[in-house]
């Protein structure tokens, strides 16, 4: 699945670039509807994260994870014999 990222910066918004992220979110809504792709609307109860100091909402954010191997690191830690303490313990 592409993801289209209208937000800033926007990268493949076609023709909603460039646009203020509610009127986009309509506007998105009007062109599956009429597309006959939309299916149906629900109720999500959930709550929406404002930020403290401007009350905007916070959208979020698809973004690439990354992830580290863990396997050699694992086995190294499962093969120690003994018990480790920190001095302040």
């Amino acid at each position: 699945m592409v993801f289209i990222y209208f937000f800033p910066p926007c990268r493949n918004g076609g023709k909603f670039k460039g646009m203020m992220r509610f009127d986009a979110r309509v506007a998105i809504f009007k062109e599956l509807d009429q597309l006959k792709l939309f299916k149906e609307k629900k109720d999500n109860a959930m709550s929406v994260p404002v930020c403290s100091r401007s009350g905007d909402i916070i959208e979020p954010y698809v973004k690439p994870q990354w992830y580290v191997k863990t396997a050699e690191m694992s086995k190294a830690a499962a093969d120690v014999r003994g018990l480790f303490l920190f001095s302040n313990y």
